[in-house]
C-alpha cells in the first residue's frame, strides 16, 4: 500500500505501468483486482491516504507525474536542467519502474532519504557522486550505466 498525505488542491495520478500494453481493454488493467483508495485521516487540512493497486499501474503525486512530461526549453537567458540531468532523472524514475520498487523500497536499497529521491526523479536537485553512487549500487550496476539506460 502505498500512503500519501495531500493538501487541498493536490492530486494523484493512476496510469499504466511501463511495459503494460496500451492498446488492451480498460478491463484487462482490473483482472488482478480493483484499485483501493482508503482514507486513513484527516489532520489539520492534510488527508493521508492509503492506495492499493496492482504492480501494473503505477501511482504518482502530481508533482511528480508533471515532472515527466516534456519541459518547454527555458528561455535563453534563463539556464535550464541539462540533458543528461533530465535523463538522469528519467532513467532513475524507469530503473526503480523495473524493479518494481517504491521509493521506500528504493531509498532503503540505497540509504537515501524518500524526499531526496522524489525529488532527483522530479528533476528538482542537482545530484552528488555520493548521490549517484549509491543509486548505481542500490540497482546494482555502476554511475555510467545511470546515464545509458532508457
Amino acid at each position: 500500500m502505498l500512503v500519501l498525505t495531500r493538501r487541498p488542491g493536490q492530486a494523484i495520478t493512476i496510469q499504466p505501468g511501463l511495459g503494460v500494453d496500451l492498446t488492451a481493454p480498460l478491463g484487462a488493467l482490473f483482472t488482478h483486482g480493483p484499485i483501493e483508495v482508503r482514507v486513513n485521516h484527516v489532520e489539520r487540512g492534510q488527508v493521508n491516504m492509503g492506495i492499493t493497486a496492482h504492480t501494473s499501474l503505477t501511482i504518482l503525486r502530481d508533482e511528480i507525474s508533471l515532472s515527466l512530461q516534456p519541459r518547454p526549453s527555458p528561455p535563453a537567458d534563463q539556464p535550464g536542467i541539462s540533458p543528461s540531468h533530465e535523463r538522469l532523472a528519467r532513467n532513475v524514475f524507469t530503473l526503480r519502474r523495473q524493479y518494481q520498487w517504491s521509493v521506500k523500497q528504493l531509498a532503503e536499497a540505497s540509504t537515501m532519504s524518500i524526499s531526496r529521491l522524489c525529488d532527483i526523479e522530479a528533476g528538482l536537485c542537482e545530484m552528488s557522486l555520493t548521490d549517484l553512487d549509491r543509486l548505481a549500487m542500490a540497482f546494482g550496476t555502476d554511475i555510467a550505466e545511470l546515464f545509458r539506460i532508457e
